[in-house]
């Protein structure tokens, strides 16, 4: 899936990419346009690095719902253990259990 380079800086209003790595990073360019990466995105590289600018995100959202997953079970988990110490605290007020 190629992007027309000039239409789409011509909608951004960015600057024309670097088609080299190497010039993008002499320009000072955080980005280059490289060629398709292995999952088929447009081509648009980290000048820094060299890696897919779409396959970074995808992975970073990835790490996002993940951490947010491990987030919300340990919210569980402590919700757990308060309703528990509520009952026995409950349980040694009232004398009862």
């Amino acid at each position: 899936m190629a992007v027309d380079n000039d239409i789409y800086y011509m909608t951004t209003r960015r600057k024309p990419l670097h088609h080299d790595r190497e010039e993008a990073l002499k320009a000072g360019q955080k980005r280059y346009q490289g060629s398709e990466c292995k999952h088929g995105h447009a081509g648009v590289r980290w000048a820094s690095t060299g890696q897919c600018i779409s396959c970074t995100q995808e992975s970073r959202r990835k790490q996002t719902l993940k951490h947010e997953d491990h987030i919300n079970r340990m919210v569980e988990i402590d919700h757990i253990h308060e309703e528990r110490e509520m009952r026995r605290l409950e349980e040694e007020f009232y004398g009862f259990g």
